[in-house]
């Protein structure tokens, strides 16, 4: 399952994909991989994307449905350019 949150959280922030990997120290490579849903994060990366982000681990591990809708319509809207 992709990590909407990681991805919307790492998008509201303004950074690409390379930029969290520098700031948190986490290879791109995993970064893609757990945006992709192909990896899981581990606590340290968790702790490490929430420092950088501003928010909680927990919250990048939310799941609920409202959760997932909002993530999703606010992904949309920037991968489309909207405001």
């Amino acid at each position: 399952m992709k990590n909407l949150n990681l991805k919307f959280s790492r998008l509201r922030a303004g950074l690409t994909q390379l930029r969290l990997s520098e700031l948190s120290g986490v290879p791109l490579s995993r970064v893609s991989k757990i945006e992709a849903g192909y990896a899981t994060a581990y606590l340290d990366e968790l702790e490490a994307f929430a420092r950088v982000l501003g928010v909680t681990p927990k919250s990048l591990l939310t799941t609920s449905k409202k959760n997932q809708m909002m993530a999703v319509d606010a992904l949309d809207k920037v991968e489309r350019g909207v405001q």
